[in-house]
């Protein structure tokens, strides 16, 4: 049946409490830079009908050293207000206070303090490097971070790649972050963990994280078992740097619908990012993928749970509704897991069947 593929994918979300960030109203950056030549500029624009009203929050690297930034030129002591009128754009430069202090580093929150406003907040930072006498030798800009679970960074040099990783929830958690690196022929070359507690940023080259390593070519996997964000720069010989995508890998697992008396079986991929689940399904006959059976699916996870809906056949008489739940999935095993779905026809309105599924992750 057509809508088998889209069912299986949908099911398999990881459902861990997920810190979301409302899309619009929140803007995060894993890595600022200040002093000792550099600066970062906050370019924020507001598409909306209405005023934004929030907060910049600057967090330290670390927090037992003294960290001065300056905003435009105006002391910030942690947070600021912002507020940007309908159709405003924005910059905010960020320096140091105290130019004995060297650079220093950390990261951004920016967040509403009015989520029902009509305002739309989007934006971008670009760090600067300048000389001794104030000249610009280098610029880099990067996108926004996103809350996710795993990534994956490829390279052509593993020296010249740096990493920041930034752990921010409400509910004080730390995030425990393993990163698993392999050459360009697939070989695991070794494993780092990296343990961000609540509000921590941790800023490494990759050669840190696994010291004593000789390697040019290859990829980093990073796996949290909670949501954190990234920034990754790559370094060149003379200081020039440039920004590598940071952005949600694609995991694939093999899925299993029983119901109606049936066993159907499927390939799913999908991403999770900021608590949104994009991806889409491919049903398999004895592990083989069949042609034109690839389905879209979109998916949300809240409160601990994967709660989804999918539509299928709009407008026949088998128009139909999923409703997915899956609790308690762990993103960062392999082991099969289970959930349950309910399907309902649109025309008339009845349940058309209950079926429960098991995935098991490939990658």
């Amino acid at each position: 049946m057509k809508y088998v593929s889209l069912l299986l994918i949908l099911l398999s979300v990881p459902a861990t409490a997920f810190a979301q960030v409302t899309p619009g109203k929140t803007l995060e950056f894993a890595q600022i830079a200040f002093g000792g030549g550099y600066e970062t500029v906050l370019n924020l624009t507001n598409r909306g009908t209405s005023a934004f009203s929030g907060r910049l929050a600057l967090f330290p690297t670390d927090s037992t050293k003294p960290f001065p930034p300056l905003v435009n030129g105006s002391a910030v002591s942690g947070v600021m207000n912002l507020a940007l009128s309908a159709g405003a754009t924005a910059s905010y430069r960020i320096t140091s206070g105290d130019a004995s202090a060297g650079t220093l580093s950390g990261f951004a929150r920016i967040l509403t303090t009015n989520q029902e406003n009509a305002s739309l907040l989007e934006g971008n930072l670009t760090y600067y490097v300048k000389s001794a006498d104030g000249t610009i030798v280098d610029s880099v800009g990067v996108a926004p971070s996103t809350r996710i679970l795993q990534a994956v960074i490829a390279f052509d040099d593993f020296q010249t790649v740096a990493l920041a990783l930034a752990n921010h929830n409400g509910a004080n958690q730390t995030a425990t972050t393993k990163l698993t690196l392999f050459d360009d022929k697939n070989t695991q070359i070794g494993t780092a963990t990296q343990a961000l507690a609540n509000d921590q940023q941790v800023p490494k080259f990759l050669y840190q994280f696994f010291p004593g390593v000789s390697l040019t070519k290859g990829r980093v996997e990073i796996q949290s078992d909670r949501p954190f964000f990234g920034t990754a720069l790559t370094f060149v010989k003379g200081g020039q740097a440039s920004s590598l995508p940071f952005l949600p890998a694609i995991k694939l697992y093999n899925l299993t619908l029983k119901g109606l008396g049936q066993t159907l079986t499927s390939q799913a991929y999908f991403t999770l990012e900021s608590g949104y689940v994009t991806g889409y399904g491919v049903n398999t006959v004895n592990g083989v993928p069949q042609p034109d059976s690839i389905e879209q699916i979109t998916g949300l996870v809240t409160n601990g749970n994967l709660e989804l809906f999918a539509h299928t056949d709009r407008g026949t008489s088998t128009e139909l509704v999923f409703y997915v739940l899956v609790p308690g999935f762990d993103p960062s095993g392999k082991s099969t897991q289970s959930g349950t779905a309910v399907l309902y026809f649109v025309n008339p309105p009845s349940v058309a069947a209950q079926g429960t599924v098991t995935l098991t992750a490939i990658n």
